[in-house]
């Protein structure tokens, strides 16, 4: 990540707010050539008719009426406009080759996205449709031997679901087992740049004890990856020890929005592009790398104080 990625969405909504002043005037004399004809043409001449009705408004609330439809009509063209420009450049690049390259990576990082409230009554947590949609992207398109996740994504698998133990390994397919990068609290929240800590950190562990090679395949919501990769390559700038690790980006398809999400940016499209753009790259880019994991698995916690 750097300045002109942070930079350059402000400088649209320059552009978008300019533009949208200029659509503006000729909305205005739309209004004007409309109640000049409505209001002000009497017999064939021009006089001020301040009182004449048409269509049950005086000429005042329908000076009121063009404007407010005029501003209705610009916004949603702009809307429309940011929605397919926005979604562009959010994007992550996908990695040339990935398809072939993620065959050699025995490593993949799943980033959750929108830990949603469960119907049932007797679990706290569903996976909800964006985590469930990216677990099984991950077990469909890569063969990971090791799956590093968050809580959410671990939760959309039937078979991990109810090991609670945060340290646990879970075998989720056969070659395949799955771990959380991190523990869940709810009291305790962990952004993506946290998230990326924890798991670098696991990683690190991982290589040298011989368990997996340098290759990591990064999965995250396809409004979200972007993000995901530059925060895990500012994390890798900091140690050399972390440079070695070769991130694998993949192409990732539309991936849903939770409907049940307690954040409410993350459920729908529109918001979450805003959020993303003029938010969360903004605080990724000038927060400080973490140097501890920021909820680290409670069997870890007791490992590392002794």
């Amino acid at each position: 990540m750097n300045v002109f990625n942070v930079i350059f969405p402000y400088f649209l909504l320059i552009i978008a707010v300019v533009s949208f002043l200029i659509l503006l005037i000729p909305v205005y004399v739309l209004a004007g050539i409309l109640r000049i004809a409505v209001f002000h043409k009497v017999h064939g001449g021009y006089e001020h008719v301040g009182i004449t009705r048409v269509f049950g408004l005086n000429r005042f609330q329908m000076d009121n009426l063009f404007f407010v439809t005029g501003i209705i009509l610009t916004l949603v063209f702009f809307l429309f406009i940011f929605n397919l420009s926005a979604t562009r450049w959010i994007r992550a690049n996908p990695t040339a080759n990935w398809e072939n390259k993620i065959n050699n990576a025995d490593t993949a990082v799943v980033f959750g996205f929108g830990l949603a409230k469960a119907k049932d009554e007797k679990m706290k947590y569903s996976a909800g449709e964006a985590n469930e949609f990216l677990f099984n992207w991950t077990m469909k398109h890569t063969g990971p031997k090791i799956i590093l996740v968050q809580e959410g994504v671990w939760i959309a698998s039937d078979i991990c679901r109810d090991k609670d133990d945060c340290d646990s390994i879970c075998l989720v397919a056969e070659g395949k087992q799955m771990k959380r990068m991190h523990f869940h609290d709810e009291h305790n929240y962990v952004d993506t740049l946290d998230a990326a800590f924890c798991a670098i950190e696991q990683l690190e562990q991982l290589y040298n004890d011989d368990v997996i090679s340098n290759k990591v395949v990064v999965i995250a919501h396809d409004q979200q990856l972007q993000r995901a990769v530059w925060d895990l390559k500012k994390i890798q700038k900091t140690r050399e020890a972390w440079q070695k690790f070769e991130l694998i980006v993949p192409e990732i398809s539309d991936t849903p929005y939770p409907s049940r999400s307690p954040h409410w940016q993350t459920q729908n499209e529109l918001l979450y592009q805003v959020v993303e753009l003029f938010g969360s790259r903004i605080r990724d880019f000038f927060a400080s790398v973490p140097t501890d994991c920021k909820a680290p698995c409670p069997a870890r916690r007791l490992i590392e104080k002794r």
